[in-house]
């Protein structure tokens, strides 16, 4: 009887398996026991880009645990797997923060990910940089366009009609108040950003 001194590859390869199944949970596991954390990584961003756009709230959830315990427990992984890893994660709790309402906190998550504007006159250059955003993360942009402005827009609206309901005249100083100048034209730029992100993205996947 032959023992293998390093099982790996025969691990690796019933993790391919597993993952041609749909048991991405598993096929992540085995990954990880053969020391694969790349191939983990595309797996899990994969199915985060595949389950944001299929707007699957449960799913999404189960991805984004899975996910950060990889990224607590992997070794070696290629730096630009876990980088794209890391911005469906993020992306995906912003989902998770507009679906529920937080206006203030996706705002901020926002900004701070750089990948879709807070003001109009960031539209051209965020645009004009998306041949650097991984494919990954840029197939889930012109939905997140929409889910964010929904979210923005919405709160704009209760907070106009709660200070209309109580008779309030005097100016609002926070960043959905209808005087400030981004939620005057946040419709606008995020309509634009989405279209033009949709004609970049058919144009980067046809060449």
């Amino acid at each position: 009887m032959t023992y293998l001194d390093d099982p790996s590859e025969v691990i690796n390869r019933v993790a391919s398996d597993t993952e041609l199944t749909g048991e991405w949970d598993q096929a992540v596991s085995l990954y990880l026991l053969a020391s694969k954390s790349t191939n983990a990584a595309k797996l899990l961003s994969s199915e985060i880009s595949e389950t944001l756009r299929a707007d699957n709230k449960e799913k999404i959830g189960e991805l984004v645990t899975v996910a950060e315990q990889f990224k607590r427990v992997q070794k070696g992984c290629q730096a630009a797997e876990y980088a794209t890893l890391s911005l469906l994660v993020d992306l995906a709790v912003l989902f998770d923060h507009c679906r529920n309402d937080n206006a203030d906190i996706a705002y901020g998550i926002s900004s701070h990910l750089r990948l879709i504007p807070t003001e109009p006159d960031q539209v051209t250059v965020i645009v004009n940089e998306f041949h650097m955003v991984p494919q990954k993360v840029r197939e889930v942009l012109p939905d997140m366009c929409l889910h964010l402005m929904k979210c923005l827009v919405d709160h704009c609206i209760r907070q106009s009609t709660s200070l209309a309901n109580r008779g309030a005249n005097a100016a609002n100083t926070s960043m959905f108040s209808s005087s400030n100048r981004y939620v005057k034209q946040v419709g606008c730029s995020f309509c634009s950003l989405k279209r033009s992100l949709e004609i970049r993205f058919i144009l980067t996947i046809s060449t």
